[in-house]
């Protein structure tokens, strides 16, 4: 099957379509006073389209009201009557940037994004708007800085108009349906794992996944890849997600496992009700009216997604045994209804951190009284609901009352074997902290202990949550956001890795895991009292686990006593991997066959 490549359509709030359309050579467009004008360059003409529109912005939710008829009218006439092929390319801000959530789900109008100015916060309606973009272009470097600061999904960037040109061909081919359907037949493998006759059939369920820039895909990425060979082919995994895995040029690489298993599902947001030329549901307005009612007290990312699901699945002719749906997102932990209704599959809720009893949710008490009503009906539709310690089991919503286990998370050993450790200057201690920081795990009591003659604190990861006036101190030494592998290999130079605790200790962060794959030291610092938390009872028996309060004299007396293990990295515990946990979970699932 063969693909055209994309024509792009500029539509640029404050700039002149016509002027730019004759200074680029690239069509451009506007929307002004009822009308569409679309300026096509052709040699030294310029051939003009117009058309009418609406005069009032399109918003998703009028879908509910009324019938859309002119603006469909508007996507028709775009798609038949402009270009060949067009990708309309639309200020990330444009009053019609929810036009082309809608046209995208309604007839698979392709769309881009542009970026003049940076995204101030990402909701759940941008999630949609940037997970079906093909492409984002950005005007100056520093807005795609900050972007991949607030945006964890992949995508296609581009830095101008000429860059965004040359690479039509490739984002056609690796994001067009008639591309991936070619690419995918290519990449089909046998996987010699897998059974002819699989005695499960195993379908995961979650929002973020693959390439996302985000710890907690490594999770459900590993069990994708994974479950089938260490069963030996007794389970056949399958992934529907909303992340398309395809949808970065250095994503793109033949899959440990047969492409065929992974479902992309794209999140549409309100659109997921109105795909490929349906008419919105009459139930659709409830539907609306109940995720506005929710969003007033919690996160509803995945609430229509999870509709797509249902849809999606409805229409394949595939079954399933077991059933897993991990958060975070949380709302399409309802997909767990369809589930056995469809298929009477047996499911387990992965909440991994807590949802409606999550001490770092700043709720309201009648925000949490309706987070903990809507977990409760979750947790009554399933088999089990699993968490990644005893403390957030714990916290699931009447966990005394329903089945619930703890399955772990872990350091993925397949990676110990290539990382290059990075040598470290060995005339300073060097202590390292991976991940994110918070007010309430703060670094500036460490940083304020540390000597500037003996320590070295590095930090992987963004600069949020440092005090502005230490990101200049000379003990500080920043590495930015790393890929895991180079992750591991500071990590591997270093003599203390750094986990801080909040007040609650509910928490098991992955990057113990990490610390403790290097064969490195760890320091636990907490908010409140020492040896308490989840990390205690995880961490009972290790060596070179240290623990002290999170303020500067505690921090103070812990180095003046601390002297680093330098003659020998510590081995791995095998119970600390990803491989160990995945075959607990494994266990899990026949057990849930069984009963």
């Amino acid at each position: 099957m063969t693909f055209t490549a994309y024509t792009p359509i500029i539509f640029a709030q404050n700039e002149s379509a016509p002027d730019k359309a004759s200074q680029t050579g690239v069509v451009h467009a506007s929307v002004r006073h009822g009308k569409v004008s679309i300026y096509i360059p052709d040699g030294d003409e310029m051939r003009i389209i117009h058309f009418p529109a609406p005069r009032v912005p399109f918003h998703l939710t009028e879908l509910g009201k009324a019938d859309p008829h002119a603006w469909k009218l508007v996507v028709m006439r775009l798609q038949q009557e402009t270009v060949p092929n067009p990708l309309i390319i639309i200020d990330h801000n444009h009053p019609l940037r929810e036009l082309m959530i809608f046209a995208n789900a309604w007839s698979s109008l392709a769309y881009g994004l542009r970026f003049a100015v940076s995204m101030l916060a990402i909701r759940e309606l941008d999630y949609a708007l940037l997970g079906n973009s093909k492409v984002n272009l950005f005007t100056k470097p520093e807005i795609e800085t900050d972007f991949r600061k607030k945006y964890i999904g992949p995508y296609y960037a581009a830095n101008s108009l000429s860059d965004l040109t040359s690479k039509l061909d490739i984002i056609g081919a690796n994001t067009s349906k008639a591309g991936l359907e070619a690419r995918h037949k290519s990449q089909e493998i046998s996987n010699s794992s897998q059974s002819d006759t699989p005695s499960v059939k195993f379908l995961m369920v979650s929002y973020f996944s693959g390439p996302c820039r985000a710890v907690a895909v490594q999770r459900i990425n590993y069990w994708m890849e994974k479950i089938s060979e260490i069963s030996e082919g007794r389970i056949e995994t399958h992934l529907a997600t909303a992340i398309n895995w395809d949808a970065e040029q250095d994503n793109i690489s033949a899959k440990e496992f047969p492409i065929n298993n992974l479902h992309h599902i794209p999140d549409h947001n309100i659109a997921c009700m109105v795909k490929d030329f349906a008419e919105f549901p009459g139930w659709g307005a409830k539907f609306i009216e109940s995720e506005r009612k929710n969003a007033r007290s919690f996160n509803t990312l995945s609430y229509y997604w999870r509709y797509g699901l249902e849809e999606y699945f409805a229409e394949k002719n595939l079954e399933f045994d077991v059933v897993l749906i991990s958060g975070n997102p949380f709302a399409c932990f309802d997909f767990a209804a369809f589930a056995k209704r469809q298929w009477r599959a047996r499911v387990i809720l992965d909440y991994r951190d807590p949802f409606a009893n999550n001490p770092r949710f700043a709720y309201r008490d009648d925000q949490r009284e309706a987070a903990r009503y809507i977990e409760r009906g979750y947790n009554f539709q399933s088999d089990l609901a699993v968490s990644v310690n005893q403390d957030s089991t714990d916290l699931i919503e009447f966990s005394d009352e329903i089945n619930t286990f703890v399955i772990e998370n872990g350091f993925d050993e397949r990676i110990l074997a290539d990382v290059k450790v990075k040598p470290l200057e060995d005339k300073y201690i060097n202590l390292v902290h991976a991940g994110s920081l918070y007010h309430d795990r703060s670094p500036t009591a460490i940083l304020r202990a540390l000597d500037m003659d003996k320590h070295r604190l590095h930090h992987i990861g963004g600069e949020g949550g440092i005090d502005t006036d230490l990101l200049d101190a000379p003990v500080l030494v920043l590495h930015g956001r790393q890929s895991y592998s180079d992750t591991l290999g500071i990590i591997g130079g270093a003599d203390c890795g750094i986990v801080f605790l909040s007040e609650t200790a509910f928490e098991t962060t992955t990057k113990i895991y990490d610390y403790l794959a290097m064969g490195i030291d760890v320091l636990i610092c907490t908010h409140g009292e020492i040896h308490v938390g989840a990390l205690n009872q995880i961490l009972q028996g290790c060596e070179g686990i240290h623990w002290c309060k999170n303020t500067e004299q505690d921090v103070t007396n812990f180095l003046k006593t601390y002297k680093p293990n330098r003659g020998g990295k510590k081995v791995p515990n095998n119970r600390f991997s990803r491989h160990h946990s995945t075959k607990v979970l494994i266990d899990k699932i026949y057990e849930l066959m069984e009963n």
